[in-house]
């Protein structure tokens, strides 16, 4: 059984995209973003919050992206519901930046930062699908960096949907929260910026200890 609207304030926003085959496998990529509905104006609407949320982002995420890459999908779940199934919108848009892009193991970095310190409050954004032009060996250009702070910027403000319910956006912390059974417990920190590095991250696999 669902839980009521009044406590759907915690939402789970999860971008999929690909970079096309470069001479390999096509690579998909998952961006996962959290954010709090701060007021009940109205009854919750998924496919609002979506709409809300590509308004606020979408143009300047695209913007900083290799046209290499495509955003398939974003959907949105609420996470105080652990029968809630969220609802998908397929978006199929692809980078604004021509040219190819760097290695797919390469990413642009954006940290989240909250007023309180430790690992359960703050978090990272590994942007997928670096431009070759938009970097220098592995440092991003000025002009690179500028499109990723841009990125940022969006990424630490809010956004009110088509209904009127505001949401900011939010750490969630995985290790503090219980989110698979009724009642959940749900455990964030609203951020308080979001920063553009312009060093080129290499995303390393990690292995599971048994």
């Amino acid at each position: 059984m669902g839980i009521a609207d009044a406590s759907k304030l915690h939402h789970l926003v999860l971008v999929k995209g690909e970079i096309a085959a470069l001479g390999m496998s096509v690579t998909p990529t998952i961006n996962l973003l959290y954010y709090r509905r701060t007021a009940i104006v109205a009854p919750l609407n998924q496919a609002n919050l979506i709409t809300a949320f590509h308004t606020a982002v979408k143009a300047s995420w695209k913007a900083a992206a290799s046209s290499s890459w495509t955003w398939l999908s974003t959907m949105t779940r609420c996470i105080d519901d652990a029968t809630d199934a969220g609802t998908l919108t397929v978006v199929t848009e692809a980078g604004g930046v021509a040219g190819e892009c760097m290695p797919t193991y390469n990413a642009q970095l954006i940290s989240k930062a909250c007023l309180l310190r430790g690992k359960s409050y703050r978090g990272r954004v590994f942007f997928p699908s670096v431009p070759e032009g938009s970097a220098d060996g592995n440092t991003l250009t000025a002009g690179g960096l500028a499109l990723l702070v841009t990125v940022a910027d969006k990424l630490d403000d809010g956004f009110t949907d088509a209904d009127g319910n505001p949401y900011v956006p939010v750490v969630f912390s995985a290790k503090l929260s219980q989110v698979v059974t009724n009642p959940t417990t749900v455990t964030t920190t609203d951020i308080s910026a979001c920063t553009a590095h312009d060093p080129v991250t290499s995303l390393k696999r990690r292995k599971r200890k048994a």
